[in-house]
């Protein structure tokens, strides 16, 4: 069966409330597997951060969806004074083009967690053992991480490391994404970092040459 990205309304469902269910999972395991206590203790820091980064984008979206000017911005030609119904399409395929966008967003910022996981496990057989890896896997109805393909792997990362880039340039906004990273930058260098990976002659860009200020209403 192909794989399929979830609707935006499924993935904000599943990951706004992430730190409740992942928490919960990994109480459950622990009590099961008392004599790893310590070794789980310090997975937890990690952990932790990585499944507070996945909330923080799903309620980021859940937020302030429909208030993105400069997401629309990415998207919106300049109004014309041609009202004919052929100028007014890319109008009408706004929501449904940021809709996607926002998708990829969320999708990509669990597929991240999904390959720090898989990198430190080492074989992503191994990373199912991960609480949060088995979380977010049942998200999307899968086992491993190679069942997303490639492509759509580098594409959602993309998107999501332009969601960044977009909403850090709103200076009265003071977001700090992911507590494993001192900024948004050295965040979007490891996000390049894994896409490098798997698109070798990837060209790391910004958002800003279509972007100006982020405005939340």
């Amino acid at each position: 069966m192909p794989f399929k990205i979830p609707s935006l309304e499924q993935l904000i469902f599943a990951t706004k409330n992430i730190n409740t269910t992942y928490k919960e999972a990994r109480e459950e395991h622990a009590k099961q597997q008392y004599w790893f206590t310590k070794l789980l203790a310090s997975q937890n820091l990690t952990r932790t951060a990585n499944s507070s980064f996945v909330e923080a984008v799903g309620r980021s979206i859940y937020r302030y969806k429909g208030t993105y000017h400069n997401i629309d911005k990415r998207f919106k030609p300049e109004k014309k004074a041609d009202l004919s119904e052929s100028a007014l399409a890319p109008e009408i395929n706004l929501e449904q083009r940021k809709n996607d966008f926002l998708t990829n967003v969320l999708a990509g910022t669990c597929i991240y967690v999904l390959h720090k996981i898989t990198s430190e496990y080492g074989k992503e057989e191994k990373a199912a053992n991960s609480k949060l890896a088995e979380t977010i896997l049942k998200i999307f109805d899968i086992k491993k991480i190679s069942d997303i393909p490639e492509k759509t792997r580098v594409d959602t990362l993309n998107d999501l490391h332009d969601y960044i880039e977009i909403m850090g340039q709103n200076s009265d906004l003071p977001l700090r994404w992911h507590e494993g990273f001192p900024d948004d930058t050295a965040l979007m260098n490891d996000l390049f970092a894994i896409i490098k990976t798997m698109a070798p002659n990837a060209v790391q860009h910004t958002a800003q040459k279509e972007s100006s200020t982020l405005t939340l209403n």
